[in-house]
């Protein structure tokens, strides 16, 4: 009898084998099933992630999804990846142990590093909450796609950003006052939930989620 399972792994035990490193940092293959394209922003493909190191506590192979992200980012020739894994997971012994993954492609930026060096300086500097970032190299279906920086999806978490939990039920004060998790954004007037503030500022309001807040806690 046909054993699809045993012959997938198997599969990806010869590919892992392998699978290079392309340089002195960690290789992140990406494998949509079926190779598609990652042509969206809001369609989530399902893959595989293959991490090949030279430190074998930072290799990982497992399922995922993947889409696009940015705004202005998205329609350069390099585009960013947001990755979510099956389960909590940490990557390359970054301190967060969660699903959601940020590949940042810096394409604008050619040395590459400034996101780098703003997160590092907001680390010295104390900041409550700076991103964990790694630079790694990053093939997309047998395509080299070039240096890129994994790094924290901003979001609320022990180990992210530390906010107070908020559910629909909370619509009063002093419950009502948060956490929220703010963003300021010129392209909020795209996004489900956002706000102008009274200086003509766009904000768009990440946390509680889209489909979670509630009119009260807009307000």
């Amino acid at each position: 009898m046909f054993n699809f399972s045993r012959v997938l792994i198997l599969t990806l035990f010869c590919f892992e084998m392998s699978a290079q490193q392309f340089s002195n940092l960690p290789t992140f293959y990406i494998t949509t099933d079926s190779a598609q394209p990652i042509t969206s922003k809001s369609t989530w493909l399902p893959g595989y992630l293959s991490i090949v190191s030279s430190d074998s506590t930072e290799r990982l192979s497992g399922p995922m999804t993947v889409r696009g992200r940015g705004n202005s980012t998205w329609n350069m020739a390099k585009k960013p990846y947001r990755i979510k894994m099956a389960k909590k997971t940490k990557l390359l012994n970054l301190p967060a142990h969660e699903k959601d993954w940020v590949l940042l492609a810096n394409h604008a930026d050619k040395t590459l590093i400034r996101n780098a060096v703003a997160f590092k300086i907001g680390s010295l500097l104390g900041f409550e909450f700076t991103p964990s970032a790694r630079f790694v190299d990053v093939v997309v279906n047998n395509q080299f796609m070039g240096n890129y920086m994994l790094t924290d999806q901003i979001e609320r978490g022990d180990l992210r950003v530390r906010l107070e939990k908020l559910d629909s039920t909370m619509s009063e004060q002093p419950a009502l006052s948060g956490g929220y998790l703010l963003e300021i954004d010129g392209f909020a007037s795209s996004e489900p939930v956002w706000f102008t503030s009274s200086q003509a500022v766009k904000i768009t309001v990440k946390y509680p989620d889209d489909d979670e807040i509630t009119p009260e806690q807009l307000n």
